[in-house]
């Protein structure tokens, strides 16, 4: 074996190896509700309370979306997941006047919180909410519910509950670092 092949092989086992560290530490989770813009045509998935209907007379995107009154709710109890790890809770809804819903958070500990959502007064399109800095620190979230609006219907759609892994620790980062250096150490003696 050349010198000059070795020293080829070594390089593209580190690169490889960087290109895997690279790639595990820029994946993007996928969204954690089943059925987050109710496509299906159904609930599936989903928990209803009352009457709400997944109806095609509106939709953010896509073919369908739920309309839900007053006592309405739709709700999904997951794996519970760590509010750290969680990048984003959001939803689009729409209901003339602006949206006023009220959205439940429960976490694993049995515990749980109340999110009022009022954007009444700001016009009639569909309206972006993001509830991540709602979340309770140290805590997991297993369930959320979102009822619907009196005035309603409040039209809701596109659910999404994204979680990607925690960021690594400064020594995550060195021992990476070490395991690198370890491979070109000893690609470096064999070649001597």
């Amino acid at each position: 074996m050349s010198t000059l092949s070795f020293r080829s092989t070594a390089w593209r086992r580190v690169a490889v190896a960087a290109a895997l560290v690279a790639a595990s530490m820029g994946s993007q989770a996928a969204n954690l509700f089943v059925n987050p813009g109710f496509e299906t045509g159904t609930f599936a998935g989903w928990t209803t309370g009352n009457t709400p209907v997944v109806t095609s007379a509106e939709a953010h995107t896509g073919s369908f979306s739920v309309a839900s009154f007053s006592a309405d709710n739709v709700s999904q109890t997951f794996t519970p997941v760590a509010t750290s790890s969680i990048t984003e809770l959001s939803f689009w809804g729409k209901r003339s006047g602006g949206l006023f819903d009220l959205v439940v958070l429960t976490y694993s500990d049995s515990s749980s919180e109340n999110v009022l959502v009022n954007t009444t007064g700001q016009g009639d399109g569909w309206t972006f909410v993001n509830i991540t800095g709602d979340l309770d620190a140290g805590k997991s979230l297993s369930s959320f519910l979102i009822y619907g609006t009196t005035s309603g219907p409040a039209y809701l759609d596109d659910f999404n509950l994204q979680a990607g892994p925690a960021i690594p620790e400064p020594s995550t980062y060195a021992l990476m670092a070490l395991g690198l250096g370890a491979i070109g150490f000893i690609a470096r003696r064999r070649k001597a």
